[in-house]
């Protein structure tokens, strides 16, 4: 029975020893599926600066920790040094370069290590009298910003032949499209058209979007056809059409069309945001900011006038003036208010203004 059970302890042994020299591989196994970016990295830094830029570590393993070896490890520390990783991680390294340092190259390690992994990422940095610049431009296109009081031609035409007979029929059609910013502010419109010749055998048709809005027999004259806000989207299409000459199957209802026109009535504010995003490195090394674009003309409103452009960062009012035709301003890096994470830059008129804003560019420097 002794021996049994002596056996018996000894299976159970050999299982634990078995399952705690598993557990050790599949640990090592686990950590060594950590990747850490970038490899190496090169600075140039200026004496008595600092200078910071980030480690990303993808994987997961536990009790991961950052040592900085060489002769410029008492000039490196971390934003953390002891940690675990689930999927991403991401430690700010801060690289201090001391006023006594001496001009030319130095260099160290930084060693990412857990159990079973260890990465080295070698670091240069080149002291030097100023600090090497980096600059990050963001681009927000071209568009329209303001208080839009008015009306707006979309799409013209001038002599247009419009026929229908029983043998043969000519309906010209376009298109006209509107911008994407400006539908919001779309009260109405109407179609302008003139008729230079018709022998009155047929009515004129005029389709909007599949719709068809005036259907009537007229003469020679000016013509305007109301069209309805919800009607109107931002590619649409119009269709001139002439019904059958009736009776006068030989002959063909024909107008001749001097000129038609698809105008639309605007009232409402266009206020544009965007959103773009920055690293704690990006905002911590920030030197300055520069904001440029074109004012290429005034977008349409009723009146036109000069007034203030609103531009603000992240809710803080960094402009508000009347602005040149070309727009470059420079701004230090306390007026910016930038923060890590999104950040916001709004751009708005005053009332009764209207700009059109083109190449619009953010770029900010940093150390």
């Amino acid at each position: 029975m002794k021996g049994q059970v002596d056996e018996f302890a000894l299976v159970l042994l050999a299982g634990l020893i078995l399952i705690g020299v598993l557990a050790v591989v599949w640990t090592s196994q686990a950590s060594s599926q950590l990747t850490v970016m970038p490899e190496a990295k090169k600075l140039t830094i200026a004496r008595g600066s600092s200078f910071s830029f980030p480690i990303f570590l993808n994987g997961s393993a536990k009790n991961v920790t950052l040592r900085s070896y060489g002769e410029i490890a008492n000039w490196i520390s971390f934003d953390k040094q002891n940690f675990d990783v689930y999927n991403e991680e991401k430690v700010t390294v801060y690289v201090n370069v001391p006023i006594t340092a001496s001009y030319g190259t130095h260099w160290g390690d930084i060693y990412v290590e857990t159990l079973g992994f260890q990465k080295k990422i070698s670091l240069s940095v080149n002291v030097s009298t100023r600090t090497e610049e980096k600059t990050r431009s963001i681009d927000f296109g071209d568009f329209t910003v303001g208080y839009i009081v008015g009306e707006e031609t979309i799409q013209e035409r001038f002599n247009l032949k419009v026929e229908k007979g029983y043998f043969s029929e000519f309906s010209p059609s376009f298109a006209a499209v509107l911008s994407e910013e400006k539908l919001p502010m779309v009260v109405g419109g109407y179609i302008q058209i003139v008729v230079d010749q018709t022998n009155s055998l047929g009515n004129l048709i005029v389709e909007f979007n599949d719709n068809i809005t005036f259907d009537k027999k007229v003469g020679v004259g000016e013509i305007i056809i109301p069209i309805s806000k919800d009607l109107i989207k931002k590619s649409n299409s119009i269709v001139l059409k002439a019904s059958s000459p009736g009776f006068v199957f030989w002959s063909s209802s024909l107008y001749t069309i001097a000129s038609v026109k698809f105008v639309v009535e605007y009232n409402g504010t266009i206020f544009r945001e965007f959103n773009f995003s920055l690293e704690d490195f990006e905002v911590k090394n920030l030197k300055e900011g520069k904001l440029s674009f074109f004012i290429s003309k005034y977008d349409v409103g009723i009146p036109q006038k000069l007034g203030d452009l609103i531009i603000k960062i992240n809710d803080e009012i960094i402009y508000q003036d009347i602005p040149p035709s070309y727009f470059v301003k420079k701004f230090e890096e306390d007026e910016l208010k930038l923060k890590e994470g999104i950040n916001t830059i709004s751009f708005s008129t005053e009332k009764g203004v209207s700009y059109l804003l083109e190449d619009v560019t953010l770029a900010l420097t940093q150390y």
